[in-house]
């Protein structure tokens, strides 16, 4: 008995004291930057810190009182706001703060509007629309800018796709372009709660990417192909999402533009064909780049965007005349 008690006193002074290593060292790894959100599934947590670490990069990132990466500038109550939506490529925690997109645009904007990030790695344009319908005061927005990552969101707007085990996330079911159902994020479980609880611990992290790391070196990658064979209800929950975005944002008289990134041509030719039948205005962020002789610079290890081209993109969207001069 008493070994038995030495051993578990041992086991967690050890643990503590690598704790103590990690959030003290220059191998800190942070600790988690989600919550569970009642309409989202998972938000960021409010007046946050902490680290995204990649093989090229080790970022501090930052949130505000809303769960929004932070703006350079103070929230003013007296401009208008401009509303980004996006996954990871928006949110884009790996970007020193000062750079990420939309504080890069509100700088080239000279700060004339508050300028928003609601970007939420993970997501597709299903829960950009719920994000700007549950979270984004429109009475204040004069400009809605999304981005789709047409590769990834192709795959990731069917709610079917949705493994159990997964964070909770809200979805649609679209039975037309106008008809859908929301599907609540499922309800937070014991598994959820001690992923949050040990979430707020440095060890969790450095465990959490052992493991993955781990994964990745035995597991084989499945293609696409292997991934899913028919994707028209894929494409309806798509074309839905974004038509229910830009109807959202027409209804409460907010300019909406479209950002498509996106390397399968067959794919993003797809999507324009639609957006053009439906009069939504939109971007191929590729095309344009090209045509200007910019080169979207990207990591090596994950494929995000570099702070170069969050800047890139930021001239890009101003010099395309869709934000009106005051």
């Amino acid at each position: 008995m008493k070994k038995t008690i030495i051993f578990i006193l041992s086991l967690f002074l050890a643990l503590l004291g690598f704790e103590l290593f990690l959030k003290y060292s220059p191998f800190e790894y942070g600790t988690s930057p989600g919550e569970y959100d009642k309409d989202i599934g998972v938000w960021h947590k409010k007046n946050f810190s902490g680290y995204s670490i990649s093989e090229c990069y080790k970022t501090k990132y930052y949130y505000d009182d809303k769960g929004l990466p932070k703006s350079t500038k103070p929230y003013d109550k007296e401009k208008d706001d401009i509303v980004f939506l996006g996954d990871s490529f928006v949110e884009a925690v790996m970007i020193p703060n000062p750079h990420i997109i939309h504080n890069a645009f509100a700088k080239h904007l000279n700060y004339k509007y508050n300028v928003l990030n609601y970007g939420l790695s993970g997501t597709s344009a299903v829960q950009s629309f719920m994000i700007l319908k549950k979270k984004v005061n429109l009475a204040k927005t004069d400009y809605v800018i999304e981005f789709v990552e047409l590769d990834g969101d192709l795959l990731e707007v069917d709610y079917q796709s949705h493994n159990s085990m997964s964070r909770p996330k809200v979805y649609l079911d679209f039975k037309s372009l106008t008809e859908y159902k929301v599907i609540p994020p499922r309800a937070i479980n014991l598994k959820d709660k001690v992923g949050d609880f040990l979430g707020n611990y440095q060890i969790y992290f450095f465990i959490k990417k052992l493991i993955y790391s781990l994964q990745k070196k035995i597991t084989t990658p499945t293609t696409k192909k292997e991934v899913v064979e028919n994707l028209s209800k894929n494409w309806l929950y798509l074309q839905a999402s974004i038509y229910q975005t830009y109807l959202l944002a027409k209804q409460n008289n907010i300019k909406f533009l479209l950002i498509i990134n996106a390397k399968d041509t067959k794919n993003k030719d797809k999507l324009t064909t639609f957006l053009k039948k439906e009069n939504i205005p939109f971007m191929s962020i590729q095309e344009v780049a090209e045509e200007k002789g910019i080169e979207l610079q990207t990591f090596s290890c994950d494929g995000h965007w570099t702070k170069e081209t969050h800047n890139d993109i930021s001239k890009i969207i101003l010099e395309s005349g869709f934000i009106q001069s005051k």
